[in-house]
């Protein structure tokens, strides 16, 4: 049985509705960046704000929403098109928003949900030129001015409403806070940008993500914090236990407070289990009114949810996290992987994989605004203002190495030695003694290494900056550069651009042999690679070039005046000494010149 059927994210006064998934945790650490390869991109002209979409596997359709728009997309390849649906709002509904001081942008209908239902019908919710029906101020903190409190709410999946109070409405509907700490950040709650969910088959061990930007202002105090994070909470926790917070009227405004009085039987809110089933509920339409009352009156739980781990499993200063998906793999031994994808304000998306012994590895980057996640085509789907684009979970084909393969631990990934590339385990047969993965202990010291770099040759001009790029084949090393066989130390002419190296103006004494190495730790390892190497030679000033480029001009016209005046003495001498046959005929002659002009 699973009593849950979704959360709900509620973002100040607006609920959303989003799809979830995911299974158990453990800790993080750091991360590192890739590019995808083979992307499929969806867009239609005149249409933006691909924002919202909702999968269904079975039917092998993506429905992503956009502003005025809805379309059904093929999952396997998002660039077919099977239907759209058009929804605009009347230009009196834009007129009526304008009037209410929003400009024109925002009096369109953007989509915000999408949610596929049982009966072949879907819920589709839009903005509506700003006139949507909004809910519940969160009240919870006894301050002076409104603050911003995110929640999750869950329902149990067999709620039947009551049979006299709540009828046809939520008996279990409970909301909480979740808690995923920031370090040395103000003690403000965190918003919610997202979550996601990955089903167990056993409810109670079922596990969302979440992620969260800091609060960013209130009142007079604001935060200039670009701190994000991303923890993980067990679905049983909410609402299993703890107080309910209680509505009072204080000063003509409504507070919630811990309530402190006694608490009806069977538990408000509680999902059907032995204990209420031994007092003979066996399922909602059997609770009594004293239950139903106490649980319509006090959804909301006091505290907050605290994550599994303890703590945050990814922790990062920059772009704010904005949304969150979770795919589960099963590698070549057996383990099971989670990896999170997460999508950041700069329309960045970072690939997370969480290992055993406490480790966290991320990729990147693609353009992301929503996100989605299909297991069965191991496709993932990101939305952004102008696009939908489509790329494999697995982008094995960058490596092309098997040592880069092996220290990249990605689950997806294996070295098949028959084929000598690394290939997704996706797509290749269980067991095969041909494929190499080492995820717990990344064991490379069987595979070969990397081929010897050849210098390149690098001429330079004095006085000209230098550009010397170095791009590592794994993005979790750390780049250095040596001059002259020895450590580069970096000054006012020196600046490193990401790994590359840049010699803002370039003098003399700078030539010779600049190396670009990257270091990786791995499991105690260190391995150190050559990734380029540069032999900068200088040539002349650009004076002296345009003089020797004169010079040449002079000489190439001599050779030309040359050569066209041994052409002309060549035609004179051929007409001296050629034969010349005349034949007559009548006072008509034919004159043929023997030779060649």
């Amino acid at each position: 049985m699973a009593p849950f059927t979704s959360l709900g994210v509620f973002l100040g006064l607006f609920l959303v509705l989003i799809p979830l998934a995911l299974g158990e945790v453990f800790t993080s650490t750091p991360r590192k960046t890739i590019q995808y390869h083979n992307a499929k991109i969806f867009r239609e002209n005149g249409i933006s704000n691909y924002s919202t979409m909702t999968l269904t596997e079975d039917l092998g359709i993506l429905f992503i929403g956009a502003r005025d728009a809805v379309y059904a997309l093929d999952l396997e390849n998002i660039s077919s098109k099977k239907a759209g649906v058009y929804w605009q709002v009347s230009e009196e509904q834009k007129m009526s928003c304008k009037t209410r001081g929003k400009d024109s942008m925002e009096c369109q209908n953007y989509i915000k949900t999408l949610e596929a239902l049982d009966d072949g019908w879907m819920l589709v919710c839009g903005t509506n030129a700003y006139n949507p029906t909004c809910d519940e101020e969160a009240m919870e903190f006894d301050l002076p001015d409104k603050l911003r409190v995110s929640h999750v709410a869950r329902d149990c999946k067999e709620d039947m409403g009551g049979l006299r109070t709540l009828q046809q409405k939520w008996t279990s509907y409970l909301m909480a806070r979740l808690d995923c700490p920031m370090p040395l950040e103000p003690s403000l709650p965190a918003i919610i940008q997202d979550v996601f969910l990955l089903k167990d088959q056993d409810w109670r061990k079922s596990v969302f993500y979440a992620v969260f930007s800091p609060q960013t202002c209130f009142d007079d105090y604001a935060t200039t914090s670009d701190l994000s994070t991303a923890c993980a909470f067990s679905v049983a926790d909410i609402g299993s236990e703890g107080r309910y917070l209680t509505p009072v009227t204080m000063e003509s405004e409504t507070r919630w407070v811990a309530h402190t009085g006694e608490q009806p039987v069977p538990r408000p809110g509680a999902c059907m289990n032995n204990a209420a089933r031994d007092l003979g509920v066996e399922h909602s339409l059997d609770l009594p009114d004293k239950t139903l009352q106490f649980v319509r009156d006090r959804p909301l739980m006091e505290g907050a949810v605290p994550p599994l781990t303890g703590g945050p499993l990814v922790l990062q200063r920059g772009a704010k996290f904005s949304g969150i998906v979770v795919d589960r793999v099963m590698a070549m031994n057996g383990e099971i992987y989670h990896v999170m994808f997460i999508g950041t304000e700069e329309d960045k998306v970072q690939k997370v994989v969480q290992y055993a012994g406490g480790d966290t590895i991320s990729q990147t980057p693609e353009p992301i605004k929503v996100m989605g996640l299909s297991s069965g085509t191991g496709q993932l789907y990101a939305g952004s203002e102008s696009c939908l684009v489509q790329f494999p979970v697995s982008d094995c084909g960058r490596y092309g190495s098997c040592l880069d393969c092996i220290l990249a631990r990605d689950p997806y990934g294996s070295w098949e030695t028959t084929s000598a590339a690394c290939s997704s385990v996706l797509n290749l047969p269980t067991g095969s003694r041909n494929m190499h993965q080492s995820l717990l202990h990344v064991d490379s010291s069987m595979y070969p290494r990397s081929v010897t770099v050849q210098p390149v040759p690098f001429p330079f001009i004095v006085g000209s900056p230098i550009h010397l790029p170095c791009q590592p084949a794994s993005n979790l090393a750390q780049v250095s550069w040596h001059f002259a066989r020895q450590p580069l130390q970096l000054r006012d002419r020196y600046r490193m651009m990401s790994q590359d190296l840049l010699i803002v103006s370039a003098v003399a004494s700078d030539a010779d042999r600049y190396t670009c190495q990257s270091l990786e730790e791995v499991k105690g390892r260190l391995y150190t690679r050559t990734e380029a190497v540069y032999i900068l030679q200088p040539t002349k000033t650009l004076l002296v070039l345009q003089s020797s480029v004169a010079v040449l001009s002079v000489l190439l016209g001599a050779v030309v005046l040359w050569s066209v005046r041994k052409s002309v003495r060549k035609r004179s001498e051929f007409t001296q000494q050629d034969r010349v046959r005349t034949t007559t005929t009548g006072e008509q002659a034919l004159v043929v010149y023997l030779g060649v002009m």
